[in-house]
């Protein structure tokens, strides 16, 4: 809770990054999203305004942002390079979006595509060898420069164990975009 405090001080938002298995069912996914966010709310006295699924797991067609949404979370980031990219947006836009249901009804949720992911970038998961720290802030810098030129987001996400398994191109990375 420190922790999370002394980044929110700094304008960062901490969220959570839920695990239920590879392929909970809409109603199983949702029962533990509404209990694990309850705890979360719990320990650290608010709910999350971002979220991102362990392994990008998703449920139904827009189950899963209907239940964010219904939580209290604002924008869901499930969106981010798969194998063969490195680097990536949604849509051609650097801009989040309004998901909406099926009958078309927008939700009060956002779809912000995750640019970079520590596992596509510090090891070879997407099929690209793993970059050094200096291309790792490079690699950033560059974007963030595209999305100040484009108005838009850049958002990477960095899983706090990969500070402590992958060590310093992990932290580096981390020091220098933030």
């Amino acid at each position: 809770p420190s922790d999370a405090k002394a980044l929110q001080k700094r304008g960062h938002s901490v969220g959570y990054h839920p695990w239920l298995g590879p392929f909970p069912t809409p109603t199983e996914f949702e029962a533990f999203l509404k209990k694990a966010y309850g705890k979360f709310s719990d320990r650290y006295g608010y709910v999350p305004s971002a979220t991102r699924n362990h392994c990008v797991i998703w449920t139904g067609w827009v189950d899963t942002a209907r239940v964010e949404s219904e939580i209290g979370v604002r924008i869901d980031l499930n969106g981010y390079p798969v194998l063969g990219f490195q680097s990536a947006v949604q849509s051609g836009t650097l801009l989040p979006v309004k998901f909406m249901d099926a009958n078309g009804k927008l939700l009060d949720i956002y779809s912000q595509f995750t640019v970079h992911s520590d596992d596509c970038l510090v090891e070879e998961k997407c099929g690209f060898p793993a970059l050094s720290a200096k291309q790792l802030v490079e690699e950033s810098r560059k974007w963030i420069d595209i999305s100040v030129r484009h108005q838009g987001m850049y958002h990477p996400t960095f899983h706090p164990t990969r500070m402590n398994q992958m060590g310093p191109p992990t932290i580096t990375w981390f020091r220098e975009t933030l």
